[in-house]
């Protein structure tokens, strides 16, 4: 009875393999055969309804791309009836996946990712998707997450040159002052230093232009 379970496990780990096998071959060569197959399959998957595209996010199979050409179709068309699915998707065990899904999340704005995006986040740095959550909220606008923002933003170089983009993203002239502060702990000569200026110069005259229409549209307010 032991040899004949012994056989059953070993023919049933060599018909695994075997799969894993041949998928890993198709896929390998698919990516190989030029970029016609890619679209091929996106413009099939984009002309799927939405509760169609959904049922490609679960895939057993760790290789296959369906679930990340999902996500993306599912982010270009901001439907939120998605939503759901993709929260789900937070809990994978495959690291892409959840953060193509915490993408997603972040491109639709959708409140109902509030909530698990700053579960995520309020785990700190040391959680794997502590950082795009970050920038999914970001995205989304939400001024409960913009605290965090300030947080990396009065660390170390290089770890405030974080913060950057992400003041930037919020739209808020108020960042102005943090900027320049991150600015002046970059010192000339270090890696990056150039481009680390660049975008925080940049990052200071675009929220100086925003803080230039509001003034302009409180003084339109004001006159009306």
């Amino acid at each position: 009875m032991l040899k004949k379970t012994k056989k059953i496990l070993l023919l049933l780990c060599g018909c695994i393999f075997l799969y894993y096998a041949i998928s890993f071959g198709y896929w390998y060569l698919l990516a190989w055969s030029g970029p016609k197959p890619y679209y091929a399959k996106i413009n099939r998957i984009k002309n799927m309804s939405t509760k169609d595209v959904t049922k490609l996010l679960h895939n057993f199979d760790p290789l296959s791309p369906y679930p990340g050409l999902a996500v993306k179709v599912l982010a270009e068309r901001g439907d939120k009836e998605a939503v759901p699915a993709l929260i789900k998707l937070l809990s994978s065990w495959n690291k892409y996946i959840r953060r193509d899904a915490i993408w997603a999340l972040g491109i639709i704005g959708d409140n109902r990712a509030v909530e698990p995006l700053m579960n995520i986040v309020k785990k700190g740095e040391k959680h794997p998707d502590f950082r795009p959550a970050l920038v999914a909220l970001s995205d989304m606008k939400y001024d409960g997450v913009f605290s965090y923002i300030v947080e990396i933003a009065k660390k170390e170089y290089p770890e405030n040159c974080g913060a950057i983009g992400l003041l930037k993203e919020f739209n808020k002239p108020e960042s102005i002052p943090l900027l320049l502060e991150i600015k002046s702990t970059i010192k000339d000569g270090i890696p990056n230093a150039k481009f680390y200026k660049s975008s925080i110069d940049d990052a200071v005259e675009y929220l100086e232009q925003a803080r230039g229409q509001v003034s302009t549209l409180d003084k339109s307010a004001l006159s009306g």
